[in-house]
């Protein structure tokens, strides 16, 4: 089974979200591509977690222990330098899985992702559609 996790990028240093108004609401972006992906392709074990939440070494530690397929990373711009350092860093724990980008950050600077990480690629704009394409051709259903 195919294994595909969703991840609402976190930030390395210590910040007080709470206090700004940021982790108070489930990532919504994740939860949706998710859910559109189990509608598609329902054979996939997915799952999400929200980054911002978890914190950045166990977040690191969540993909590490699930080892997905096929990450997808949610970031907007005030994390965007720790989605990098967290991909960078889980590269070498997923060699041959396709790690993906998508969110606010990505959507408006998609270049800077790809030359300032190692991601494979990214998804612009709403994602559901394109990201279940992905997929597909990534199982070898086209």
């Amino acid at each position: 089974m195919l294994k595909v996790q969703f991840i609402y990028a976190p930030t390395r240093v210590p910040a007080r979200f709470a206090e700004l108004g940021e982790g108070l609401t489930p990532p919504l972006g994740i939860l949706s591509l998710a859910a559109h992906l189990r509608a598609h392709i329902p054979s996939l074990d997915i799952r999400c977690i929200d980054g911002l939440q978890l914190g950045y070494e166990k977040t690191v530690e969540a993909i590490r222990s699930f080892k997905p397929d096929v990450l997808g990373l949610s970031f907007n711009t005030p994390v965007a330098r720790s989605a990098y350092a967290l991909i960078d860093k889980v590269r070498p724990i997923l060699p041959d899985s396709l790690i993906l980008c998508g969110g606010a950050h990505v959507t408006a600077l998609p270049e800077e992702c790809l030359l300032l990480s190692q991601a494979d690629a990214v998804v612009m704009g709403e994602g559901e559609e394109t990201l279940t394409e992905i997929v597909r051709n990534f199982i070898g259903g086209g």
